[in-house]
């Protein structure tokens, strides 16, 4: 039986989809071909008319994750940048983001197993992070920081591992003052004295 040319797609779709959430789950040194192909609903077998090897579903679901992303230099826009800075930094360093499973930053799961990636995959992600830094470069900039390449660099090394302790915090209330007091020290250091308007 022939399959039209969307139900491939959707299916293709899907096993992205799925394998994503492995990765999210387990890391991508743990991605099983197997309970991917489960978890989707299809045979082992159907897993080579989609991709050649595991680690072509590694490198499709590392860019599914950076594109289910989304545009963060959005977050970044707006007529005030010490206002959009501080607007990220709330986001960012927040509980919502800390526990949202299918939406938060992608750096959180793909940094700490990264070095075990594909050699493409790794360059996708070093990719979005040259992309993400020259987003928050660009502000900073904006705002008349000097340096703002390296600035951003250091900037966004923190929130990822501020971010990444919170995760790991069993208990929420402790990971909500350790998210917070990072919003105020990262806030003061920048000299950001401008509210967030969103």
């Amino acid at each position: 039986m022939r399959y039209a040319q969307d139900h491939k797609d959707q299916t293709h779709e899907r096993l992205l989809r799925t394998a994503a959430q492995a990765i999210r789950q387990g890391g991508p040194e743990r991605l099983s071909i197997g309970r991917v192909m489960r978890d989707a609903g299809l045979t082992h077998g159907g897993f080579y008319h989609h991709f050649q090897s595991r680690s072509d579903l590694i490198v499709a679901a590392v860019d599914y994750l950076l594109r289910e992303h989304g545009e963060p230099a959005a977050l970044l826009a707006g007529p005030d940048p010490e206002a959009a800075l501080a607007c990220y930094l709330d986001f960012y360093l927040s509980l919502p983001h800390r526990d949202a499973e299918g939406a938060s930053c992608p750096f959180l799961f793909l940094l700490s197993g990264g070095v075990r990636l594909p050699v493409e995959a790794r360059r996708r992600v070093t990719g979005e992070w040259a992309r993400m830094n020259g987003a928050l470069a660009a502000l900073l900039a904006k705002s008349g920081r000097p340096d703002p390449g390296r600035l951003a660099q250091a900037v966004l090394a923190e929130i990822v591992g501020r971010l990444s302790l919170a995760r790991i915090e069993p208990d929420e209330a402790v990971a909500a003052a350790q998210l917070e007091a990072a919003r105020h020290e990262l806030k003061a250091r920048l000299g950001l004295v401008a509210a967030c308007e969103a």
